[in-house]
């Protein structure tokens, strides 16, 4: 197989929906470009899956679990694109097009998004009340060197707003977002709202706002503390930073 030129990283959740993820992203009439897809989790496939899916075991914390997946790929382009989502015909291919087209060194690509049958741009402004504020996307794509250079996802996120947060990092460093007209993605219905994600959504985005905004309430354009990377010492089986969370039976502890 070519070299990828993009590489799907995410935690692994739900193992079921992994083949539909896969085959939507390869369905092309084109020529779709090489791609590889790293699940990292403790939730492997449950029927063979191509040799350009790759999938790693692990109990560490979702967050921590998508870094895993992008220390582990090779391509150009990183996408965290999660196993809950399809993909409309010739996403791939036309999402090569775009990289082609647009300067990357400036750009960060995000789509067009559907939950429960209705299509709309999923962006928004950091803070809705301000309309200085920056905007953010849905899934972009990075390119690799740069996530790389900036440090990849901060090791005190649990499972929400790494992405923002690494958004707002790609804003300092100068980059703007391109929304595609014609790349949608679709994502399954939520059955359970009361999933991690959400679960940690409180803890993560009280964290997002101490990296961001100050003491006035105005969001920085210079993130306020340095960014913590994951340490590659037994970033496999062992949480780093935050190893706490809340479930079913209250409060728990990662590996």
């Amino acid at each position: 197989m070519s070299k990828p030129v993009f590489s799907v990283c995410f935690s692994a959740i739900r193992n079921n929906l992994y083949k539909s993820f896969y085959d939507s992203l390869s369905a092309v009439h084109g020529s779709c470009p090489p791609f590889e897809v790293i699940f990292v989790g403790d939730n492997p496939p449950t029927e063979p899956m191509p040799d350009n899916f790759k999938y790693i075991y692990s109990k560490v914390k979702p967050s921590q679990c998508v870094e895993i997946a992008v220390r582990n790929s090779v391509g150009d382009y990183v996408l965290p694109f999660s196993d809950d989502m399809t993909f409309s015909d010739n996403f791939m291919d036309r999402l090569y097009n775009y990289t082609l087209r647009l300067d990357m060194n400036k750009v960060l690509i995000t789509f067009r998004y559907s939950l429960g049958g209705l299509i709309r741009d999923d962006y928004c402004a950091y803070d809705i009340n301000d309309k200085t504020s920056p905007m953010v996307a849905l899934s972009p794509v990075f390119r690799r060197d740069i996530w790389n250079k900036l440090g990849g996802i901060d090791n005190r996120f649990v499972g929400s707003f790494p992405d923002m947060d690494m958004q707002m990092r790609f804003f300092e460093y100068g980059m703007n977002i391109f929304i595609t007209p014609d790349c949608i993605i679709t994502e399954e219905e939520p059955v359970n709202m009361k999933t991690l994600y959400r679960r940690s959504g409180k803890y993560g985005r009280k964290l997002l706002n101490s990296l961001w905004v100050g003491r006035d309430g105005v969001v920085s354009k210079k993130r306020l503390s340095e960014v913590r990377s994951f340490d590659d010492k037994d970033i496999l089986i062992k949480s780093q930073g935050v190893k706490t969370g809340f479930g079913k039976k209250g409060k728990f502890s990662w590996n």
